[in-house]
């Protein structure tokens, strides 16, 4: 019996979707996969996943059981981006927030507003990747945006890593259409 294996993420970017694998284990199909992909072990490695088998959320002890025909899904751990200097942002927000406080006698307030801006900008920065496209909508027209595979719906303009504003209150302005459809169980 056929196992279908559906991988999700980068890893379905770079290999495809799905697989049809005799494996009667996700560490099997992890094992075919291996074996058919030189550079799979290397893409897997230093990623967290979530493994779905069936309506299952199983965890890393649960590897080897029999799956029974049931579908596997490799889902990756959706994160945030960290890094690429905003910790520094949040420090140098925060130092300024204590020097205009210190200061605020004798003008420096406006160093606190700096200093909230910075924080908040920086936190912003380790939650969501840096856009790969440049702020122009060149690139929308020629086709340019990739799949999104974190959410899944009719339909899916926007891609991974890009921002979607929050407006209050009335405004004219495009959109970044999101269908979403999350579902998460714990078996714990």
């Amino acid at each position: 019996m056929l196992t279908p294996v559906i991988l999700h993420g980068h890893l379905a970017e770079k290999y495809g979707s799905r697989f049809d694998l005799a494996a009667e284990s996700v560490a099997e199909a992890i094992a075919l996969l291996r074996a058919s992909f030189a550079t799979f072990a290397d893409d897997v490695i230093g990623h967290e996943y979530h493994v779905w088998v069936g309506e299952s959320n199983i965890g890393s002890n649960e590897l080897a059981n029999p799956v029974q025909g049931q579908e596997i899904h490799i889902i990756p751990v959706i994160k945030g981006a960290g890094g690429n200097g905003s910790v520094w942002q949040v420090v140098l927000g925060i130092v300024l927030v204590v020097v205009g406080v210190l200061t605020a006698e004798f003008g420096g307030g406006f160093l606190v507003d700096v200093g909230i801006g910075l924080i908040i900008g920086g936190v912003i920065g380790m939650i969501f990747a840096p856009s790969a496209r440049s702020l122009t909508f060149a690139g929308l027209e020629r086709g340019a945006s990739k799949a999104s595979y974190r959410f899944s719906g009719a339909l899916n303009v926007s891609r991974q890593g890009n921002p979607v504003p929050v407006l209050y209150g009335r405004a004219v302005v495009g959109s970044q259409v999101i269908a979403t459809a999350i579902s998460s169980k714990d078996l714990v």
